[in-house]
């Protein structure tokens, strides 16, 4: 009878427990909201005096820009009656400025009136923030963009030996008459070098443009040349692989990615000693990277200057030779504003010597920029010679 008891009031106490821990979830549910919203507001007045805080910040940078820049004009104007050290200490003082010193980079405070890059525009719109607010964000941006070029360069130089060599092999092979010339595997292979160097220098131009953004001097040109190379790209992408012209002058363009693996991967290898050094000299800021010119020090910097020329005289040739040899075809009326015959090969012939047309720009262009560099740094040695002898 007992037990019956019992049974009838366990289901009670089984309720009336439920409950309880009902109650209780609602109440510690509760509580997980007051705790949300107070510390959103927290967040949120954190956030507010920030803002305010940078805008205090970007005030006092553009006003500190502005007068040093001033001061550097009057400088120069009024340079004979005035100490040299006024102007060492106006270049220190840029040097801080530009991420010389513990607040990183001054620069990224001040409010950019331009827009982003073309490339930056098109890709990811114009509202995204690229600019990197830590030192810590800016060196893992560099290191990257370092580590994206070492890797891909091997990379650039074992696909355009490979296919090189197999370009020259399909040539002996079709000169000896073979039963099998494997040119459907060659143009396949080629055709799958210009999508991954579509997406090279895709990268490579959106990291340098972020660089730039984070207050990198390198040199404009590198990064339009990367432009004028997604141009090459494309047209090439978009010929006749059965084009006589497209043909002949794939395999030069081949013979030219090979030195231009080497080059990178020479250039890689000396360019992080020498920005290291600089930056421990105090000569760079730490988002600053090396041009396609540069390299290490003055011997290794003379070990590079013939692969550099060198490497831009065979462009240039190459594309003159092309443009030689197809030029006539753009004034052929046929295929503009009427179909071309099927046999024809004014499409392939047009587009090789736009290709030709755009690596003699390039050519031009690198020589310049090469010679620019090695200008500076001809005038930046005669300055510290002169500081010495005083």
């Amino acid at each position: 009878m007992a037990n019956a008891i019992e049974r009838l009031k366990s289901p009670e106490k089984s309720n009336s427990s439920s409950s309880l821990v009902s109650e209780d979830t609602v109440i510690q549910s509760d509580k997980r909201v007051s705790q949300c919203r107070a510390l959103s507001e927290r967040v949120g007045t954190h956030l507010q005096r920030t803002r305010a805080a940078l805008d205090v910040l970007s005030g006092e940078a553009t006003t500190l820009q502005q007068s040093i820049m001033e001061q550097q004009r009057y400088y120069k104007d009024h340079k004979e009656k005035l100490e040299p050290s006024v102007w060492d200490n106006l270049v220190r003082a840029q040097h801080i400025f530009e991420g010389g010193g513990p607040g990183d980079d001054l620069r990224k405070l001040i409010p950019k009136k331009d827009q982003h890059a073309l490339i930056i525009r098109l890709l990811l719109g114009n509202t995204v923030n690229i600019v990197s607010k830590s030192r810590a964000e800016s060196l893992a941006l560099k290191e990257d963009y370092y580590a994206f070029k070492d890797s891909n360069a091997w990379w650039f130089l074992v696909f355009s030996l490979v296919l090189y060599a197999g370009h020259r092999y399909v040539i002996h092979l079709e000169q000896a008459q073979a039963p099998i010339t494997f040119v459907p595997p060659l143009k396949v292979g080629l055709l799958m070098f210009l999508c991954w160097l579509l997406y090279f220098y895709v990268a490579i131009s959106l990291r340098e443009n972020v660089l730039k953004a984070n207050g990198s001097k390198l040199l404009s040109w590198w990064i339009y040349h990367h432009y004028y190379s997604i141009l090459l790209v494309l047209l090439m992408l978009t010929l006749p692989v059965d084009s006589p012209a497209v043909n002949s002058y794939s395999g030069h363009y081949l013979a030219w990615c090979v030195g231009q693996g080497v080059v990178m991967v020479l250039q890689n290898r000396y360019q992080r000693r020498r920005m290291y050094t600089r930056i421990a000299l105090g000569k760079d800021s730490n988002m600053d990277v090396v041009a396609g010119e540069s390299s290490g020090t003055s011997g290794q910097l003379l070990f590079l200057i013939p692969f550099l020329f060198g490497l831009q005289l065979m462009q240039f040739l190459v594309g003159l030779q092309i443009v030689q040899h197809t030029w006539r075809s753009l004034l052929t009326p046929q295929g503009w504003l009427t179909m071309e015959e099927h046999a024809s090969d004014l499409r392939g012939s047009r587009g090789a010597c736009v290709c030709g047309l755009l690596f003699v720009r390039m050519a031009i262009g690198n020589f310049v920029a090469t010679m620019h560099s090695l200008a500076k740094k001809r005038e930046f040695r005669k300055h510290v010679r002169s500081k010495r002898d005083e």
